[in-house]
């Protein structure tokens, strides 16, 4: 009798451990996938941060002062990417110093006051019109500011010569686009008006300077400065011309549509109000 209590109490001890034993294979089974999931969400966010700083940093180091993270979290991080904002921001501050000095600089040697921040305010004029980025406008603005930068080695008896340039003179005069590339490009900070720089001169039909480039293949910021350079530069006189009218200007743009401007960016130009134009360029409308 005695033997089969035990016997009872053994079976009843091995369907208990086996009932426990299946208990916890369900709990473990329920239970693996959440922990796992809540893993992943965890390390979600953690690493996103981090992820989103990275890449603001290699924005930056490409020269985009402009960039920014949405970092919310009130972490570690979070303090971090608001530490780094602060520092960006300086930076963007003291950079925009150095390119006024240099502005300044340039403009006292063309003996222009004024003539490239007018360039700049009207080209962002289009820019908005053409909803740019902020990191395109700034590039339009800073492509503006340092379009004419190759001209410094130009020798000034071409640049400032009255009468009509020689063959050999205009070869000379159509380098200053890849000049100014070669300057700039050695420069982090100005690398963003590179495109205006080497295309400005470019043609929306392909018989601009200096490669021929044609159409959309002409970088949009380009293509937006080559209207209002050619606007700017036939209302206010030079050596060899007098001023035109901004009437006339304006006539040579619509006329030059598709042909040597971009139609996209004519169309914008033309439909800012004449008072606005003589405003921006500072030149009388008749």
């Amino acid at each position: 009798m005695a033997v089969l209590n035990v016997d009872h109490r053994a079976d009843a001890y091995l369907i208990a451990l086996a009932n426990l034993r299946r208990s916890l294979l369900v709990a473990f089974l329920i239970s693996a996938p959440v922990a796992l999931l809540g893993g992943i969400l965890l390390a979600q966010l953690v690493t996103r941060p981090v992820a989103q700083l990275s890449a603001l940093a290699g924005r930056v180091v490409e020269g985009d002062l402009t960039a920014r993270a949405r970092i919310a979290a009130r972490t570690e991080i979070g303090m971090l990417a608001d530490v780094f904002h602060l520092m960006v921001q300086r930076l963007h501050v003291s950079n925009r110093s150095i390119v006024g000095v240099v502005e300044r600089a340039l403009e006292a040697r063309a003996g222009e006051p004024g003539s490239l921040r007018r360039l700049a305010a009207a080209a962002n004029a289009v820019g908005e019109r053409l909803d740019l980025t902020t990191s395109q406008q700034e590039a339009l603005e800073f492509g503006a500011l340092f379009h004419d930068i190759g001209e410094i080695r130009t020798p000034e008896a071409i640049l400032h010569k009255a009468g009509p340039l020689t063959s050999e003179e205009r070869a000379v005069i159509e380098r200053h686009p890849v000049a100014g590339m070669e300057i700039l490009e050695t420069v982090p900070l100005l690398t963003p008006a590179l495109d205006v720089v080497v295309a400005h001169h470019e043609r929306y039909d392909g018989s601009g300077y200096p490669h021929g480039t044609k159409g959309e293949e002409i970088p949009l910021t380009g293509r937006i400065f080559a209207v209002v350079d050619t606007l700017d530069a036939m209302t206010h006189a030079r050596p060899y011309r007098p001023a035109r009218s901004l009437s006339e200007a304006l006539d040579v743009l619509r006329k030059g549509s598709g042909i040597l401007f971009d139609p996209r960016v004519v169309d914008v130009a033309l439909g800012i109000p004449a008072e606005r134009w003589a405003e921006l360029l500072q030149c009388a409308r008749a």
